[in-house]
């Protein structure tokens, strides 16, 4: 391992100076850049070893360029220059790939989605328990989640209005948001709680380290969001088998296929008709569905399987241009 003395968010021209001299005594038959600034310090490197393969990974969408800040704009930018010199960009969702063709990115496109460490999120009847203890939750009580930060993209307020109307017809059921500045400091948030009248059944936890175990206590889990490229939580939900209603935004109705419901963005109403039709569900049919979602990721989104991908793409990669 090297270290090029580059801190998160400072450009040290110094540092990447050195960049080229260690990637030519190193000699690699590929390198591999890692979202954008990596992208370009790979490209940047690759000049030094004309003979190895470039490869890009980029994990972002852009639902508008003009809302990116100026710097990222500017990357970005650069970004679709470069572009041309890969051997393959990978993507890790459709949408994203759309976007980035869009604003002139060239080159070989792949699709490798994220994949997830199925012994870590599972089903798991003692956390289930916990957590909802830690709530003072009922084991028996229907909990619908979402996990996110706080952010517009997030569209917190998209799922709040959703439970409200739920409410109305399902009082006993119960809210859990878990991310950073889910929590009981953000004014704003509790404010809009207030005002729906879910201050009873709304439970802000913030951010957690124990996501798994939260995720593993919903009945429901929910993306809510107005934008997403691939959406890591609710491909961690299914893994603890728990069926998602996501909104159609990235790569989430790909990711839940059948085994969730997918429903228009900015939509509250059309969120909880989708969280009553899995209430809806009963016995047999219920499991089914929370089945489907894990054995769905295990199949096609498993840390193995994303890694024999990969391991695909690595052995069948041309030189660059």
């Amino acid at each position: 391992m090297f270290d090029l003395g580059m801190s998160p968010g400072r450009l040290n021209l110094a540092g990447l100076a050195t960049l080229p001299n260690l990637v030519r005594k190193l000699s690699p038959s590929i390198l591999q850049g890692w979202m954008y600034h990596g992208n370009i310090a790979a490209s940047i490197a690759s000049i030094a070893v004309p003979r190895s393969s470039l490869a890009w990974n980029i994990r972002h969408s852009i639902h508008n360029i003009g809302t990116e800040k100026r710097t990222t704009r500017m990357t970005i930018a650069l970004g679709a220059k470069l572009s041309g010199m890969t051997s393959v960009i990978v993507y890790n969702a459709h949408r994203s790939m759309d976007q980035h063709c869009a604003l002139g990115y060239k080159g070989k496109s792949i699709i490798i989605p994220n994949g997830f460490d199925t012994t870590t999120f599972r089903p798991d009847q003692a956390a289930r328990e916990q957590i909802r203890h830690e709530i003072s939750v009922d084991n028996d009580a229907i909990v619908i989640g979402l996990a996110a930060r706080f952010h517009p993209d997030k569209d917190h307020s998209n799922f709040l209005e959703a439970a409200s109307v739920l409410h109305q017809t399902y009082p006993d059921v119960h809210y859990v948001l878990v991310g950073r500045g889910v929590d009981r400091s953000n004014k704003d948030l509790i404010v809009r709680v207030k005002t729906l009248g879910l201050g009873q059944v709304v439970h802000l936890l913030g951010e957690r380290t124990d996501i798994a175990r939260v995720m593993a206590a919903m009945d429901i889990a929910t993306s809510s969001s107005r934008t997403e490229a691939f959406s890591n939580t609710v491909g961690e939900a299914m893994a603890c088998a728990v069926p998602c209603v996501v909104t159609d935004v990235g790569d989430s109705a790909r990711l839940v296929g059948s085994t969730g419901r997918v429903v228009p963005p900015r939509n509250h109403h059309a969120l909880a008709k989708a969280w009553q039709d899995v209430l809806a569900l009963r016995g047999s049919d219920h499991g089914a569905l929370r089945a489907a979602a894990r054995e769905r990721i295990m199949d096609n989104f498993s840390i193995d399987a994303i890694v024999d991908r990969y391991r695909d793409m690595y052995l069948n990669l041309e030189p660059q241009r």
